[in-house]
């Protein structure tokens, strides 16, 4: 765990908050806090801006590899944990909200 954070810092000093090495490193914290029975501090990191742009990300890339329901589940639980995070009007908040729609009439 203190390896972990100690990455995370260092991650964020040298590619910013929003790389996708910081955020992997993010999740995985995430998961020893997890496995630790903290789940309350695994929470925390994941109900996280970056942490849902990350997973909005992948919803994308899984639809774009043809798994259109699979994306769409998981867009869905981005966008209901949006809402708990992200404040009315947010730009990720407003895309998360129309884009599963779109994409089920497609």
């Amino acid at each position: 765990e203190e390896l972990e954070v100690q990455v995370i810092e260092t991650f964020k000093k040298k590619l910013g908050a929003d790389h996708p090495d910081t955020l992997t490193s993010i999740a995985n914290l995430a998961l020893t806090y997890r496995n630790q029975g903290r789940l309350d501090a695994a929470e925390e990191l994941e109900d996280n801006p970056s942490t849902l742009t990350s997973v909005a990300n992948l919803a994308f890339t899984w639809k774009a590899q043809g798994w259109s329901a699979e994306a769409i589940v998981l867009l869905r639980q981005c966008e209901q944990q949006s809402q708990q995070v992200l404040k009315a009007g947010h730009p990720n908040l407003k895309s998360s909200l129309t884009v599963p729609e779109q994409w089920q009439t497609v």
